[in-house]
């Protein structure tokens, strides 16, 4: 047997979460107000869509915060897998998604709304719950719209 062949194998690989900074505190975020505030800095200046999630554990602290995914002026797209890949590290039981709508609307889109199913259909098989989905608008934190206020979450 050649030397390349008994060389080759399975890679072993080993996954963790790397911290990069603090933008939020480990409050307890139990309304979209408090989800918001966690990380109105971040969220509310940028020009482009956002999408963060906050990972949550089951006593709704925050266990931390993440930049999932930064789109266009008018739109953000995720993949599930990396909606969820941090949750899973964290083990955490809930996440809250906040994205940003740099106009002045906070009605969600078609694109909102289907982001939204599939995030819970996702969550559902991975026993992580979709507490809520939050749109700031205009860069203004004091202007939101809930999901699960508006009775579009309901799990």
């Amino acid at each position: 047997m050649s030397k390349k062949k008994s060389e080759q194998g399975l890679q072993i690989v080993n996954l963790k979460l790397v911290k990069d900074g603090k933008i939020c505190s480990k409050k307890i975020v139990d309304t979209p107000e408090k989800a918001v505030k966690a990380i109105a800095k971040k969220i509310s200046s940028s020009d482009k869509e956002e999408l963060w999630a906050i990972y949550l554990d089951t006593g709704c602290h925050i266990l931390a915060c993440s930049r999932i995914t930064q789109g266009t002026v008018n739109g953000a797209y995720v993949y599930p897998r990396e909606f969820f890949k941090a949750a899973i590290l964290l083990n955490s039981t809930g996440v809250i998604a906040i994205h940003n709508h740099p106009g002045q609307t906070c009605t969600p889109s078609l694109a909102d709304y289907e982001m939204t199913k599939t995030i819970i259909q996702a969550g559902q098989l991975l026993g992580i719950a979709l507490f809520d989905h939050i749109i700031v608008c205009g860069g203004n934190p004091q202007k939101t719209f809930s999901f699960r206020k508006s009775g579009l979450l309901t799990q």
